[in-house]
């Protein structure tokens, strides 16, 4: 706790500098007051309590809930807590190989937004023009169509007449 900025400034994704840092830590260690310390804030802020549903994205596997309870955890076998070790790897690993396969899905969608875009504009102007099943122009254009979607024809109609009356005659 009385080097907890220092520690906390340590990135996570570099553990030999954690590993490091925590063994230069003084010699003459006031061991008894940290775990007393730590005692303190277990019973201020129990696991379960933590914010915004911590304690229920924790692995049923991992050795905060598998140690909880100090009666099953005399109970615990030594072949029970490796089975538990390798179940708990295999989540993480799994939840790795989940980040990376999102980051590269991401990286295909910027890479072909823009085309993808364009496709889906054109195959959306054909699937209309398909619906309005379009021959010619003029006023029996919707005449006795009948279209997949329904109301469109109402609709394509009024827009229609409204293209038409804005339309200079010849």
């Amino acid at each position: 706790m009385s080097r907890k900025d220092e520690l906390l400034e340590i990135d996570t994704d570099e553990p030999d500098m954690l590993h490091a840092t925590l063994s230069k830590m003084p010699k003459p260690l006031n061991l008894e007051a940290l775990i007393g310390r730590t005692m303190q804030v277990y019973k201020q802020y129990p696991p379960k309590r933590l914010p915004g549903r911590s304690w229920a994205r924790v692995s049923a596997n991992s050795v905060l809930k598998t140690t909880e309870n100090p009666e099953q955890l005399s109970k615990q076998t030594l072949q029970d807590g490796e089975r538990l070790f390798e179940r708990h790897a295999l989540e993480i690993q799994r939840a790795q190989d989940k980040k990376k396969l999102r980051q590269r899905v991401m990286q295909v969608v910027r890479r072909y937004r823009r085309p993808a875009v364009y496709t889906g504009g054109a195959l959306l102007i054909a699937f209309v023009a398909y619906q309005l099943n379009i021959t010619g122009f003029g006023p029996g254009l919707l005449a006795g169509r009948d279209l997949l979607v329904p109301g469109l024809q109402q609709r394509a109609a009024t827009v229609w007449v409204r293209v038409c009356s804005y339309w200079p005659r010849r």
